[in-house]
């Protein structure tokens, strides 16, 4: 019977861009414990359980995208034959920090434009110098 599956969706964003992930993994189990089935997220950050029987079951996210860090959180779902899955169970992942390498220093170029206009300024000094002690000379 037709009434007897459920389809479980998940959209998985990024907490602070709020933008699609790709790559996470999630697991439905059983509310024994019993894994049930698999889902992995797309480009678009959608995942998909199909043909759910009616039950309860949770969620868990068995494997984060790439540079992000494992949810411990469950989601809890009961499929009856009411169930409908209007809108998909919104996601969010935090970004890993720990992987993000610190800036260490500054990628503008001040110091040498800095250096260039201070001899720059000085050949300039020199060179008016020179030109009014040559013509102090010549009088």
């Amino acid at each position: 019977m037709v009434d007897d599956f459920a389809v479980v969706a998940i959209s998985k964003l990024d907490i602070a861009t709020l933008e699609p992930l790709e790559g996470a993994v999630f697991t439905m189990y059983t509310m024994d414990g019993t894994p049930v089935a698999t889902a992995t997220s797309g480009p678009e950050g959608y995942a998909e359980f199909r043909q759910v029987l009616h039950g309860d079951y949770y969620i868990m996210e068995t494997g984060a995208p790439e540079g992000y860090i494992l949810s411990p959180e469950k989601r809890y779902v009961s499929i009856t034959k009411f169930y409908t899955n209007a809108a998909p169970i919104i996601w969010y992942n935090n970004p890993d920090i720990s992987k993000l390498r610190p800036r260490t220093g500054d990628d503008s170029p001040i110091i040498p434009v800095t250096v260039l206009l201070l001899f720059a300024v000085s050949g300039f000094c020199v060179y008016s110098y020179k030109t009014k002690k040559k013509k102090r000379e010549e009088e």
